[in-house]
């Protein structure tokens, strides 16, 4: 799956690929519509670690973090590889 978020202000979601379906059981309208759809559906024991770890994108330019990510409606695993587009 491929994703984008604004890199300031709200980090509201600005794309995602449509096997955002397949994988997560999630319409690509579910993400883009809100603007904490990620936030919210990170495991909640794992948010903490994953926020401080995305932070560190911005200092690095990339960034590799594995955590639990709420599938409708059940966990799954995520591995988050991002880069920044410049």
């Amino acid at each position: 799956m491929i994703y984008s978020f604004k890199a300031k202000d709200d980090f509201a979601p600005t794309f995602v690929s449509d096997n955002i379906g397949r994988l997560f059981g999630y319409l690509p309208r579910e993400y883009l519509d809100d603007a904490n759809f990620w936030r919210v559906r990170v495991h909640p024991d794992d948010l903490p670690r994953v926020e401080a770890e995305v932070g560190d994108l911005f200092e690095q330019g990339k960034q590799a973090i594995e955590y639990r990510f709420r599938r409708s409606p059940n966990i799954a695993s995520a591995n988050l590889t991002a880069f920044i587009a410049g």
